[in-house]
């Protein structure tokens, strides 16, 4: 019998791997990455309590950029125009508030996984950078975060937050000495040192510290009271109507509506009437006076605050036979009647006049305004200026006078000059001069506006107008530096031709009429400023 012997299998030798990242025999390439992993996320650990003591920072920087935003902030953040110490927009809201909370999630974690070498050189940046973040917020600039500064404090109170970061970045300092981070620094116990006792105290304060900025935060967006328009219901109500003439009687304590212009058609235009009311803060009530001016809109009236009396001028109306007539005629008030008064000089006749009274002057003033050429009845729109001082109209000449018709016009108590609104922007009359407003941030220029001084938040308001097709809305303060748009979530509907006034009574800005397309408001408004 054959005997039949296997023969031997041939050995295949492994291929060489030429990944110097495959598993295999070690390689100078695969340890060395081994070292820096194990270097930079092995033992010794960064300190907790410094941890927490960074947190605790990065939360503090974050509340501040929260807090101080302005109350129309929580109401629509898309608004916002400030950016985080992050880079990124505060307008995004609530994914705003969710970086600042994954950056601190992120530095935590980043901390607590790195080997103490690495981790506190990390940890040393980034206090330089909140420290230097924190006191910049209170630099001086031109939009201050905070509303105690000013131009005048601005340099001691951003001296002071440098002094006390210095102050804190030291004690921050002393508790990396205390974890022998420093190694050049000797720190020795005494018997009476409890340090594992003071550290735990220090990251309970820490935790308690960002509690508190987290419930201040809450409670700002949820409760801090905000901006907002509250429509008015009143037992009586002047008919809806726009163009009106309206001023406020600081002598009497009302506010006295006349005239304007409460529906148009086709066949007879605008008409308007002649009526006068007064409101006391809670209601209206029409006057029946022995004597009234005729029929008008888009007259010029103020209260004369030196005399006590209302003064109204021009204004636009209809004659016997339906035809558009302008007036120059001045009227006063005095509460119980109208007086005509026959001065020897008075201004060209007009409507859609801008006016106020001056307490520089002592006058009332009235400027611009639009006119139709006799003859042609062609669209004339005026550039000069006249002033009341209870006798006589006297002329007011400007070195580089502005046409202006249907332009807002408010003196302004902060800057004490004159502010006007037309469709180009804000202009500011620093005699003899109409000079342009320079701000950071303004509204956008539009006729037919208002602008009332709210004394009890010194503060100027503006509300709607319009532009071309464009009916506005919106509304705008203005606080001696800077102009912010105010947002709430009920708004009036949008109109020109309105009357804005501050009501003394009520402590707040009232709002009535207007017109919108085809819709004379009657509605009343006040506006509720934090």
């Amino acid at each position: 019998m054959d005997i039949i012997q296997d023969s031997p299998r041939a050995e295949v030798p492994a291929p060489e791997v030429q990944d110097e990242f495959a598993s295999g025999p070690p390689n100078r390439l695969r340890l060395g990455a081994l070292r820096l992993v194990g270097w930079l996320f092995g033992p010794p650990y960064f300190p907790g309590i410094l941890t927490w003591l960074i947190v605790s920072l990065i939360a503090t920087n974050s509340a501040i950029e929260l807090l101080v935003q302005p109350a129309s902030y929580w109401v629509d953040f898309s608004a916002s125009e400030y950016y985080t110490f992050l880079g990124t927009q505060l307008k995004w809201g609530l994914w705003a508030i969710a970086a600042y909370v994954g950056y601190m999630v992120i530095v935590a974690l980043v901390l607590s996984i790195t080997n103490i070498k690495l981790a506190f050189a990390i940890w040393i940046g980034l206090c330089v950078y909140h420290f230097a973040s924190l006191t910049e917020a209170f630099h001086c600039r031109a939009l201050y975060f905070f509303p105690f500064e000013n131009p005048g404090n601005c340099t001691t109170i951003h001296t002071v937050s440098v002094v006390f970061a210095g102050i804190l970045w030291g004690v921050l300092l002393t508790v990396a000495v205390r974890q022998g981070l420093i190694s050049r620094i000797a720190f020795v116990a005494t018997e009476t040192d409890a340090p594992r006792a003071r550290m735990g105290s220090l990251r309970n304060v820490s935790i308690g510290w960002i509690a508190l900025l987290s419930l201040a935060v809450l409670l700002t967006a949820v409760l801090a009271p905000k901006p907002a328009w509250h429509a008015l219901q009143t037992t009586h109500a002047p008919p809806g109507r726009s163009e009106a003439a309206l001023v406020y009687d600081t002598k009497r304590s009302v506010a006295v509506l006349f005239g304007g212009t409460p529906s148009w058609t086709q066949a007879g235009g605008w008409q308007s009437i002649n009526d006068t009311w007064e409101w006391d803060g809670s209601d209206w009530t029409q006057r029946q006076p022995p004597h009234s001016p005729l029929p008008r809109y888009a007259a010029a009236m103020a209260f004369d605050e030196r005399r006590g009396v209302t003064v109204l001028f021009g204004g636009m109306g209809r004659d016997q036979d339906n035809q558009s007539v302008i007036y120059g005629d001045t009227w006063e008030w005095d509460g119980q009647d109208w007086q005509e008064i026959s001065p020897s000089t008075s201004p060209p006749a007009r409507d859609d006049t801008s006016v106020y009274f001056d307490p520089l002057r002592g006058t009332v003033v009235v400027y611009g305004g639009h006119s139709l050429e006799q003859g042609t009845a062609a669209n004339v729109y005026l550039d000069d200026a006249w002033e009341w001082d209870g006798k006589d109209w006297q002329q007011i000449i400007f070195d580089e006078p502005r046409r202006s018709s249907a332009s807002a016009i408010v003196f302004d108590p902060i800057r004490q000059l004159p502010m006007l609104m037309d469709v180009e922007g804000l202009w500011l009359w620093q005699e003899p001069l109409w000079t342009p407003a320079s701000f950071p941030v303004s509204p956008p220029g539009r006729w037919s506006s208002q602008m009332v001084y709210n004394p009890g938040n010194q503060q100027i308001v503006l509300f709607a107008g319009f532009k071309g097709t464009d009916v506005f809305n919106d509304t705008w303060v203005y606080d001696g530096q800077t102009w912010q748009q105010v947002l709430t979530k009920v708004q009036p509907p949008r109109r020109h031709g309105h009357n804005l006034f501050y009501d003394p009574i009520r402590g707040k800005v009232l709002l009535f009429g207007g017109l919108d397309g085809g819709t004379f408001h009657g509605d009343m408004w006040e506006l509720v400023q934090p």
